[in-house]
């Protein structure tokens, strides 16, 4: 008698489960397929689990509309209105690191050795590729999964390089210090934008970018060469130049936006190939970027 009174309650009790597994949200369902493919778990058996918590053919399409939905408006952000023109403040105007390849790369390629035990009332049910209904649903499911398992099982044969795992923190940047004071022994170069003081006996502020053919051009005196030279170096070019003109006054030359540097990087590197990066930053941060 005991032992009926328990199946009887199993039973009810699968009962339940089944009735309030099948009222998932759609948000819930999105969730759920996300949350199994980081866990590793098949696209197959992702679908299997759906149907078997009561997701129908008609919820699988809201939730794939409402990630195209997503997915479209992904990339809005705000335009810059080009206020900030005159300021002096450098920005980092080299190549960032994407954000999804960070992801990707922080994900590491996991198989589990067991297949987690499902519970009696999911094994009441089993589909397979004879069943519409789940070739239907596997397809939107595949749809919406970021990436193909496969890619990430590819990954766990190559060695891992020593000390690649620091770059891949997202808590740490490894971005060059932009704002910094101008260091004397920095080569000018095309593209850098510089500003000319004159103070004393006379007020003058010169802003320019130095031409490709490594000139600023000043009003007055005309195109005063400059790349290749040091700050300081240009410094006592422009003393030497304009020396005539304001000689009762000082003359100073500082560097505003730097222009950019093109650097290939190749080898044992998570992604070899040509950056962008400012011409503030060393080979330590094209490692980064790489």
């Amino acid at each position: 008698m005991k032992k009926l009174l328990v199946i009887a309650f199993l039973l009810g009790f699968c009962s339940l489960g089944t009735f309030a597994q099948s009222s998932m949200t759609d948000e819930q369902v999105m969730q759920f397929v996300l949350k199994e493919h980081q866990k590793g778990t098949s696209q197959a058996q992702i679908v299997t689990k759906l149907m078997q918590r009561g997701v129908d053919i008609n919820q699988i399409r809201r939730v794939k509309n409402t990630y195209d939905r997503i997915q479209k408006n992904q990339g809005l952000g705000t335009v810059d209105d080009g206020s900030s023109a005159a300021s002096r403040m450098r920005t980092n105007n080299g190549d960032k690191k994407d954000a999804q390849t960070m992801q990707e790369q922080r994900m590491q390629a996991q198989r589990g050795t067991s297949q987690r035990m499902q519970s009696v009332c999911e094994t009441r049910h089993t589909y397979d590729d004879a069943d519409e209904d789940f070739v239907t649903i596997n397809d939107h499911v595949g749809y919406m999964l970021p990436d193909s398992l496969e890619i990430l099982y590819q990954e766990e044969g190559k060695r891992k390089v020593f000390g690649r795992d620091i770059f891949n923190n997202k808590m740490l940047t490894f971005e060059p210090n932009m704002n910094i004071a101008t260091p004397q022994n920095y080569r000018l170069g095309p593209g850098d934008a510089v500003f000319i003081d004159v103070y004393g006996a006379s007020q003058r502020t010169i802003e320019s970018t130095i031409s490709p053919d490594g000139t600023v051009t000043i009003e007055g005196f005309g195109p005063v060469q400059v790349a290749g030279m040091t700050v300081a170096q240009a410094n006592a070019q422009l003393r030497s130049t304009l020396g005539s003109r304001y000689s009762s006054s000082q003359i100073r030359l500082t560097v505003g936006q730097t222009r950019t540097i093109m650097v290939n990087v190749m080898g044992e590197v998570k992604a070899p190939g040509t950056y962008t990066l400012s011409a503030f930053a060393s080979v330590f941060h094209a490692l980064y970027m790489a």
